[in-house]
């Protein structure tokens, strides 16, 4: 169950970064070696989401801490892969961003959106 709530969390905040005017590029974007939740543009930046989901009555620091150092170094070597695949967007810039999202039944609420979550202190 905990995989269908992820699922539906990251296509949440998919949605709600469509709707601050960014472009999906991938969803759930996997290699052997790495995993990037989403992958967004808008204008020459590109962003690389980590989305941590919890049901309401589970929520703790986990979300937060979930992002431990191994795994910010696993969505770096995803969005390096992606550029690497993908060189038309070689140039633009990239960060890493971070949303937790608490879930209730069918109902989600951002709890916190980091832009350049690996930037600031993070982990």
């Amino acid at each position: 169950m905990a995989g269908l709530t992820g699922a539906a969390g990251e296509a949440w905040v998919a949605q709600y970064l469509e709707a601050q005017g960014w472009h999906i590029l991938a969803r759930r974007w996997r290699t052997r070696e790495a995993e990037v939740d989403l992958i967004a543009q808008q204008n020459q930046i590109l962003i690389f989401v980590e989305v941590k989901t919890r049901r309401a009555g589970n929520w703790d620091a986990g979300g937060r801490s979930s992002v431990s150092l191994r795994k910010q170094h696993q969505i770096a070597l995803g969005a390096a892969q992606f550029l690497a695949q993908h060189p038309t967007y070689i140039h633009h810039n990239c960060r890493f961003d971070v949303a937790i999202v608490a879930a209730q039944g069918s109902t989600f609420r951002l709890t916190e959106y980091l832009a350049n979550a690996f930037d600031s202190g993070w982990g």
